[in-house]
């Protein structure tokens, strides 16, 4: 490990050590305060990742017939090819036939399918794990400042075991 990778750990440390002590050193009124601002500011950011997510489910329902057809598509396709590889021994002819609306099929159908269920699944890949941790932010029973210094405390870890 180098001293630049040593440091950095250390930085981690010192961070998540200063967030999780602070319940210690400030008075009440003023922990008080601060751990009802970082709620408030998680809870908007809980409230953007779930619109985002209503949005991309609401873009994706009116494609949902599409994608179902794009599965028949892929399903004919395969059939296709199935069949093509089944009448080789018979005619090569048939089987080249055959062959080329399982391109066609296959490839329209995985294209339009893959396209509409990427956008959902990208929306809902970025937004589950905020929202995981935004959730363990606010319900943390010593407040979300201390919370945020456990997670420091974590990626500290993380390091150490990636730089190790």
């Amino acid at each position: 490990m180098t001293t630049e990778e040593t440091q950095l750990i250390i930085y981690w440390q010192i961070v998540a050590a200063l967030l999780m002590g602070f319940d210690y050193f400030l008075p009440v009124q003023l922990r008080d305060k601060l751990d009802q601002y970082v709620k408030t500011y998680f809870k908007v950011v809980q409230h953007r990742m779930d619109n985002s997510v209503k949005e991309a489910v609401n873009e994706f329902i009116p494609l949902l017939p599409r994608v179902v057809i794009s599965l028949f598509q892929i399903l004919f396709g395969s059939l296709c090819f199935y069949i093509s590889h089944k009448t080789e021994e018979y005619s090569e002819i048939i089987s080249i036939l055959l062959l080329i609306p399982f391109l066609i099929y296959v490839i329209a159908g995985f294209n339009f399918a893959f396209s509409a269920v990427f956008d959902l699944l990208k929306t809902l890949g970025l937004a589950a794990p905020i929202r995981l941790v935004t959730t363990f932010l606010i319900h943390s029973p010593k407040g979300p400042v201390s919370a945020v210094g456990f997670l420091c405390l974590c990626i500290s870890f993380y390091l150490s075991y990636i730089f190790a």
